[in-house]
């Protein structure tokens, strides 16, 4: 299946539907499915780099050039690859920090997202600093949007969230720094999520991100990819390009 299709929609007043179609296309699958998820921050490449993970960046969600973000809700695309017997389904999620979206909004697409899948990507660029943390802050909102047990009110304490969530890689996009003589990308992300020394309230915050991120995602890992193209022109038109 090349094309993609809406999975997930928000009506006016707010309320999460499945779309009948994804329905029809998952029904078609008799094996298990191994569900990749991508998540960030609008107009960062999420939907060109899952096109290029299902195998033609030219193909499957819609990609352009403008500052208005492209996915809506979440979008499901079926591809022809399996992983360990199970069939790749790939989802593409609403980019966080839209004008025209609040972070309530940003904080229920993340969590399905999460819950969704079987891995989880955080889409990213230029470097793992205090801004690109601070875009994943949205973990610091999963212990009140999910909860393990059914009846529970108020917000979980997310102990055993890693018990459950999917395993998580954080793909550096646009990578700008070169990595210290023998360290991996791995441990570059090690090294961002160490916790910071100080008693202020900000350091606090910084580290109650960083502590969930290590908590609730204890299979993790990071990818850093280079700019594809210097020019700017050609960069706009990436799409257009060949593989």
């Amino acid at each position: 299946m090349e094309a993609a299709v809406p999975f997930v929609q928000v009506d006016e007043q707010g309320q999460f539907t499945v779309c009948e179609e994804a329905l029809q296309v998952l029904s078609t699958v008799s094996s298990p499915l191994c569900v990749i998820a991508c998540v960030g921050t609008y107009r960062t490449g999420k939907s060109f780099l899952l096109n290029a993970l299902a195998g033609d960046h030219r193909k499957g969600f819609d990609i352009g050039p403008s500052v208005k973000p492209c996915t809506k809700g979440i979008w499901l695309r079926l591809t022809n690859r399996e992983e360990n017997g199970s069939r790749v389904v790939i989802l593409d999620t609403e980019g966080t920090g839209s004008t025209d979206k609040d972070a309530s909004y940003d904080s229920r697409v993340f969590s399905l997202a999460v819950l969704l899948s079987s891995h989880l990507m955080f889409n990213s660029t230029g470097a793992i600093d205090e801004k690109s943390l601070q875009e994943l802050s949205l973990v610091a909102n999963l212990t009140k949007c999910i909860h393990l047990r059914s009846g529970q009110s108020g917000e979980d304490d997310g102990a055993e969230f890693h018990k459950f969530f999917p395993a998580f890689t954080w793909v550096v996009r646009d990578f700008v720094l070169e990595l210290e003589q023998g360290q991996t990308p791995q441990q570059y992300l090690e090294q961002a999520l160490a916790e910071q020394s100080g008693f202020s309230d900000s350091v606090a915050a910084k580290n109650r991100i960083r502590s969930m991120i290590k908590g609730f995602f204890q299979d993790r890992g990071c990818i850093t990819l280079v700019r594809p193209l210097s020019e700017e022109g050609k960069l706009q038109k990436i799409w257009e390009l060949p593989p």
